[in-house]
C-alpha cells in the first residue's frame, strides 16, 4: 500500500457525517474529542510504524512543590482577573529574555495591551517555577487541570455506552477501509482513554468558564483549534466570547488536528466545537489546513525578536543540528550518532523534541551511543551557531530558514505522511546526506515571507480594534 494512498485511506476513515451522531450526555460529538487518538495514535501508528511518547508527568517532590506555590501565588494575584477582556491561555516552554522567563508564545501579545489582558499557564514538563519573570500578571491551571484529571479518572461512566458505540462503529470501519483490525485489549484501552479524555476536557472547560471575567471578550489559547477542545470552545460561544487558537507549530495538509475529511468538514457539528478564529505565522500556512475557522496572518512574534540580533552572529560553517520530533526518538538518535562518525570534522548535535528527553538519553546509554546533546534552552541561539539542520516533520526547520545555510529533510514513511509540501532539500539514506553535504552547496533554502506574516504587532492592533475591544 503506497504510503499517499495510506494517508488518504485514515482520513476517509472519518468521511462518513454518521460518526458524528454518536454524542456525549451533554450533546457532544464523541468522533470529534477521540479523532485525533484514533486517527493519529492508533491507526497512524499501525500504518506508519511509529510510536508517540508517553506524557503522563508523575508525582514528585518537585511537582508537589510547584502546586505549593501556585496555589500561593494564585491566591495573592487573584486581582489580576478583575475587568480583563483578553485572555491569553498557554502551555510553557523553557524560554528566557534578559535572564528572566518568557512565554515565547504569549508574552508579545500581553504586552500590547498589558491593562486589558492576563495569562493564564501550565506549568512547565519538567516542574520548574518560572520566576523571575518578564510578566508577573499570571496565573497558574495546575489546580485546575489535576482536579479535571482525578474527576476524569474517577467520575467518568456516563459517556461509556455511547463511547462503546463509536468505537464499534469505527473498527468496523477501519477493518473494511484499511484491513485493520482492533483487538479487544487494544480496544479496551482505547475506550478508557477516550472515556477519561471526554470527562477531563469537560471538566477543564468548566474550570475555565468559572474564571472568566464578566468583561471577558477574547480568549486566545494555544490549542484551542484541536478537536478535543469542543467543551472549552463550545463553553465560550455559549458565553459569546471570541475563541482564538495561536498557531504554535507546524501544519501541514495531512495534519489531523487541521484537517478533516471532506464529507465532513462543513458539518456544522464540526464548527460548533472549534475556534472562531486561528492566528497563524503567514500565508503559506493558511494554505495547509481545511478546518473552518477562519485564518488571520499575524506572524510569530517571538520568531521576529530572535531572528533580528541572530543574522550578525558568526557562524561554525560546520556543525550540523539533528532535530528530535517526539517520535521515532531512536531513529533520529542513531542518525546523529552516524553523522558524528562518518564526519569527523563537523560538530554533531541532536535536540530532542521536550517530550522525547528522557527516552533520547535513556537510547544513547542502551545502545552505547556516542550523541552530544544540545541542552542550549533557547533555538535561536542554537540555531545561531549552526549550518546545517537535519531533521523528518519539526516547526524547527521553519524556523531554521533564512538563519541556516541548508535544511535536510529526511524522507521516511512518517515526512511523506505528515510533511507532504515542504521547500527543503531531501535524503533518503545516510549515503545520500553524506554525498549531498559534502557537495558544499550554500544555497539559502525556503521561501521564508511566506512563511512569516510582517508587521505581527500591526497586524494583532488591527485585529484587536476590528472585534472592538
Amino acid at each position: 500500500m503506497g504510503k499517499e494512498i495510506s494517508l488518504a485511506s485514515i482520513f476517509e476513515l472519518e468521511n462518513d457525517p454518521h460518526l458524528l451522531d454518536f454524542k456525549t450526555y451533554d450533546d457532544v460529538p464523541i468522533w470529534m474529542i477521540g479523532r485525533f487518538y484514533l486517527l493519529y495514535r492508533v491507526v497512524g501508528g499501525k500504518v506508519f510504524h511509529y510510536q508517540s511518547p508517553d506524557h503522563n508527568r508523575r508525582i514528585s517532590l518537585k511537582m508537589i512543590s510547584f502546586v505549593l506555590r501556585a496555589m500561593t501565588y494564585n491566591f495573592v494575584h487573584q486581582r489580576i482577573f478583575k475587568n480583563k477582556q483578553i485572555y491569553l491561555y498557554t502551555t510553557n516552554r523553557k524560554t528566557f529574555l534578559e535572564n528572566e522567563f518568557y512565554n515565547r508564545y504569549v508574552d508579545p501579545f500581553y504586552e500590547m495591551f498589558p491593562e486589558e489582558t492576563v495569562v493564564m499557564e501550565q506549568a512547565l514538563l519538567d516542574w520548574e517555577w518560572p520566576f523571575p519573570r518578564r510578566n508577573k500578571d499570571v496565573y497558574f491551571d495546575t489546580l485546575g487541570r489535576i482536579g479535571s484529571e482525578i474527576k476524569g479518572r474517577c467520575f467518568n461512566r456516563r459517556d461509556d455506552r455511547a463511547v462503546g458505540e463509536m468505537l464499534n462503529y469505527f473498527c468496523a470501519r477501519a477493518r473494511a477501509i484499511m484491513g485493520i483490525t482492533i483487538s479487544r485489549e487494544e480496544l479496551i484501552k482505547i475506550d478508557q482513554s477516550i472515556v477519561r479524555m471526554i470527562a477531563v476536557m469537560r471538566n477543564q472547560a468548566e474550570w475555565f468558564g468559572r474564571r472568566l471575567s464578566n468583561r471577558t471578550k477574547v480568549v486566545i489559547t494555544v490549542g484551542a483549534g484541536f478537536p478535543y477542545y469542543y467543551f472549552f470552545n463550545k463553553m465560550l460561544k455559549r458565553k459569546g466570547i471570541i475563541s482564538i487558537e495561536l498557531q504554535h507549530g507546524y501544519i501541514t495538509k495531512n495534519n489531523i488536528m487541521y484537517n478533516y475529511a471532506k464529507n465532513i468538514v462543513s458539518d456544522d457539528r464540526v464548527a460548533a466545537g472549534l475556534p472562531n478564529y486561528i492566528f497563524t505565522y503567514g500565508e503559506w500556512w493558511n494554505t495547509q489546513m481545511n478546518c473552518p475557522i477562519e485564518k488571520v496572518s499575524i506572524g510569530n512574534p517571538y520568531h521576529d525578536l530572535c531572528v533580528k540580533g541572530l543574522r550578525r552572529k558568526n557562524r561554525n560553517t560546520k556543525s550540523i543540528l539533528v532535530i528530535g520530533i517526539g517520535e521515532n526518538t531512536e531513529k533520529s538518535v542513531v542518525l546523529a550518532a552516524q553523522l558524528a562518525d562518518h564526519l569527523k570534522e563537523y560538530q554533531i548535535c541532536f535536540r530532542p523534541h521536550p517530550g522525547e528527553r528522557e527516552n533520547a538519553l535513556r537510547t544513547i546509554k542502551n545502545e552505547n551511543l556516542s550523541v552530544e546533546i544540545d541542552d542550549q534552552v533557547d533555538l535561536y541561539t542554537s540555531l545561531a551557531s549552526r549550518s546545517i539542520v537535519v531533521g523528518e516533520v519539526s516547526t524547527v526547520l521553519f524556523e531554521a530558514a533564512g538563519i541556516v545555510d541548508r535544511i535536510f529533510v529526511w524522507n521516511t514513511e512518517y515526512t511523506r505522511a505528515f510533511l507532504p509540501e515542504h521547500p527543503f532539500e531531501i535524503f533518503d539514506t545516510l549515503e545520500q546526506l553524506l554525498e549531498r553535504i559534502d557537495l558544499r552547496d550554500e544555497s539559502l533554502n525556503g521561501q521564508n515571507e511566506s512563511f512569516w506574516a510582517k508587521g505581527w504587532e500591526k497586524n494583532y492592533h488591527e485585529f484587536i480594534r476590528k472585534i472592538q475591544l
